[in-house]
Parts: structure tokens; sequence; C-alpha cells
């Protein structure tokens, strides 16, 4: 289970305060048995490619938790809106993820 302060992260990149995104909690069934995941919703559907940064994220996600190659390929190979401004949350992101893997390895 994730931490309070991650999910905290999570619910703030994902834009649940601003009314972006809704969370939801799916069920998903693995060879080890069910799982209940918390997922966002997006509100108001928009269609189009992703950021590169949002991509990123998703990529990353999927190296942290180490799913399949294939799976990873795939987000790799998405094509994105090519969107190069900053993105102050990217920072915040990356800045948690060091922190996190510095705590896994001491």
């Amino acid at each position: 289970m994730a931490s309070f302060r991650v999910v905290v992260f999570l619910v703030r990149q994902e834009g649940v305060p601003d009314g972006i995104y809704e969370p939801i909690e799916i069920n998903v069934q693995t060879a080890e048995g069910n799982l209940t995941c918390q997922c966002y919703q997006m509100k108001k559907c928009v269609f189009g490619l992703t950021s590169p940064q949002y991509k990123q994220i998703l990529c990353m996600g999927a190296k942290q938790n180490d799913l399949p190659l294939e799976y990873r390929k795939m987000l790799q190979d998405i094509e994105t809106n090519n969107f190069s401004g900053h993105i102050p949350i990217m920072d915040q992101l990356k800045d948690a993820i060091d922190k996190l893997q510095s705590a896994m390895y001491q």
C-alpha cells in the first residue's frame, strides 16, 4: 500500500483538487489473486495526444513497478503532442522519486 505522502502527491499530480480527475477504485484480477486499485478518471474527456511529460510519468511508473517489458515498450511507443513547456509538477515528481529511491537504498 502506498504511503499517505505518496497518495497525497498523486492526488495533487492528477489534478483532483482542480476537478480534472476523480479517484475511483477498480478491482484487478492477477495470477496471485484480486487487488483493489485506486485509479484516476478524467471528469471531462479530452481527446488528443498526451504530452511528453505525462508519457514520461507513465513510463517511470511502469519501470518503478517492474511492469512487463512489452508493456513498457508499448508506453514508449505512444505518440505525443510534442509540448515542450515547463510543467512544475514534473520537478516535484522527480524530487519525490529521488527521495523514495534514496530511502529504499539506505
